[in-house]
């Protein structure tokens, strides 16, 4: 479930009225459905343990929660879910949704323990940054400054670096990780040690600047390809680093390579896994 433009007024009248109230402009349950279904299919997370050896519905990391609906999702599966989101107003909302499941659900659904923290990811941890907002969707504010920025001032986070995060989180293994946090992937994972993540479902964010987007990709893939298998979202073959903007990466101690391309192509051409 959703919490649609009404439901926020009436519960949350103070997040409704805050600096997100611009968003809050469609008030129908399709629409929020929509963005329901957009998530379960980009994110399937149903029989991951079927075809990934030693894989457990233990830890799942949330690196961009935005509204929350993908840690709510992966709380049916995961027994434990972390959720990091930058911009506070949107950690918020994102723990509103939760609320409202746990609400609407909790008599009849057990969800997992999930946790929300505040931090934007980046290179170094404890700074203070500015939040960006993207003049379109929620989904796309940032702490790395674009040309077409809104930036009011007014909402600032606490940068977050790996090392810190798996402190956080207080685990030797991540099951799955999620990214899509709008072009931090690169200063927040390069460099550091992912050998120990299962499975890294993620985007790859773009700048103007597109030879150094480029160069950028390049160098994660390259990056993420000693420890992962690793496979477009996009069509098969895809070979344009812009096809990589969506992507899987699954340990290669995890899966052999034949079974890896099986089951990326399931995906592929069934829109889940077998």
């Amino acid at each position: 479930a959703f919490l649609t433009a009404s439901d926020v007024k009436e519960e949350y009248p103070l997040l409704y009225h805050s600096e997100l109230e611009r968003y809050f402009s469609i008030d129908d349950i399709d629409s929020a459905q929509r963005v329901v279904k957009d998530v379960l299919a980009s994110y399937q997370l149903a029989n991951l343990d079927k075809h990934i050896e030693d894989f457990k519905y233990n830890l799942c990391i949330d690196l961009g929660a935005n509204m929350g609906m993908f840690s709510v999702l992966a709380s049916l599966y995961f027994k434990k879910v972390i959720g990091i989101e930058a911009d506070p107003y949107l950690c918020d909302y994102a723990q509103a949704n939760l609320n409202h499941n746990m609400k609407l659900n909790g008599e009849h659904l057990k969800l997992a323990e999930v946790r929300l923290h505040n931090f934007a990811c980046a290179a170094k941890a404890g700074e203070m940054v500015s939040i960006y907002e993207s003049p379109t969707d929620l989904g796309g504010n940032h702490i790395i400054a674009q040309p077409e920025d809104i930036h009011r001032g007014a909402r600032k986070a606490m940068t977050i670096d790996f090392p810190q995060m798996m402190k956080l989180i207080g685990k030797a293994e991540i099951d799955y990780m999620k990214l899509d946090i709008e072009g931090s992937e690169y200063d927040f994972l390069l460099g550091h040690d992912l050998s120990h993540i299962k499975v890294i479902r993620m985007e790859m964010h773009g700048t103007d600047n597109k030879e150094y987007t480029q160069r950028r990709k390049e160098k994660l893939l390259e990056a993420l390809t000693k420890n992962f298998y690793v496979a477009a979202q996009g069509p098969p073959g895809s070979t344009e680093l812009h096809e990589w903007d969506n992507l899987w990466a699954i340990n290669r101690k995890n899966i052999s390579a034949s079974k890896f391309t099986h089951m990326i192509k399931t995906r592929r051409t069934m829109g889940r896994w077998a």
